[in-house]
């Protein structure tokens, strides 16, 4: 399982935020002032890529490959290994301070006592340009940008700025998460500009049965499984909506049904591999498996236990450094 679990499969999308992320590391080289030689002070500005998708896009995971499989990052996410980019994986009801120790400590300086936020991100920047980092990924953004108060967004937009627009030691930052943090970055002009956003968009039917069929395919034959893709099942496209239309969601639905043909002693991958696998993942009745009815375009896929999923709710498991004490927190309203 292994192989199969590591196994990345490339897509169109991909090319497209490898383009992106190589374009900003292309600027990022240039000198402000082509009179003047190289120099810390003489660098261009750096920017932000804005990845997002809905949960189970595939954002995580393709840019961690991005980062890792890119020349400039070897020893990506390997601890102590010296890379120029950092990952910093943002747990649920983190507050903008909790992010800063959270980013120190991924920097190799963890912080005790508690001092205020502003102290700490002068740390971050501090800590960053000492160690000639190039690249940093906030993963799962929304983490700390849902539950802000408006303060705390504008000290989070402060932040991106800052980061990027460093006279001394300007950096690109991987920015990630749900639709909603596009909200963090759009409104405001001198952010929106120093941005580049990329959607991972859901797929649809029936044009993603290709790419799941290709999906599919390879994986079967990377576990030495045969798929004859039988034309009556339909599997590519029940696995689309079993998947909420996600890639990466498709992906380890079918990595799962792998492991259970695997286990089972099976020559051959078939639609009730992938109907015990969604079986697993979601507790539903026979009845409730779009891998199982025939009217399986008509299950309703969110629901868990036989409950639908509560619109907006989150998969995310809470972390060290988290601080928001519960989702009813509301918004204060401060300075604009």
């Amino acid at each position: 399982m292994e192989r199969i679990k590591a196994r990345f499969l490339h897509m169109d999308r991909d090319d497209q935020i490898e383009m992106v992320f190589q374009d900003l590391l292309d600027d990022l080289t240039l000198r402000a002032d082509p009179k003047l030689p190289e120099s810390e002070g003489n660098r261009r500005e750096g920017g932000a890529l804005v990845l997002v998708g809905e949960s189970g896009a595939g954002k995580s995971l393709s840019l961690k490959r991005l980062v890792g499989r890119h020349p400039a990052f070897p020893g990506y996410m390997v601890p102590r290994s010296g890379c120029a980019a950092v990952y910093v994986r943002i747990p649920s009801f983190c507050t903008p301070k909790a992010l800063g120790r959270i980013t120190l400590r991924q920097l190799g300086l963890p912080i005790k006592g508690n001092p205020p936020s502003h102290i700490i991100w002068e740390m971050v920047y501090e800590r960053i340009e000492k160690l000639k980092k190039v690249a940093l990924h906030f993963d799962e953004m929304h983490n700390v940008t849902r539950y802000a108060t408006d303060d705390e967004i504008d000290d989070i937009r402060n932040m991106i700025k800052t980061l990027v627009v460093s006279p001394t030691w300007p950096i690109i930052l991987l920015i990630s998460g749900l639709p909603e943090i596009v909200d963090l970055t759009q409104p405001i002009t001198e952010i929106r500009r120093r941005c580049r956003p990329v959607e991972f968009r859901p797929l649809i039917l029936p044009d993603g049965v290709s790419e799941i069929e290709t999906a599919i395919e390879d994986l079967a034959k990377t576990a030495n499984l045969i798929w004859n893709n039988p034309i009556h099942d339909a599997l590519p496209a029940r696995l689309i909506h079993a998947a909420l239309y996600q890639i990466g969601t498709s992906i380890e639905v079918t990595q799962d049904a792998i492991r259970i043909a695997l286990k089972a002693g099976s020559e051959g991958l078939t639609r009730e591999h992938f109907a015990e696998a969604y079986t697993v993942r979601s507790g539903c009745l026979p009845s409730e498996n779009p891998f199982v009815v025939p009217n399986w375009a008509e299950v309703d896929c969110t629901a868990v236990l036989g409950r639908r999923k509560v619109e907006g709710a989150e998969d995310d498991d809470h972390d060290e450094g988290s601080t928001r004490t519960g989702r009813s927190r509301k918004k204060q309203r401060g300075r604009r």
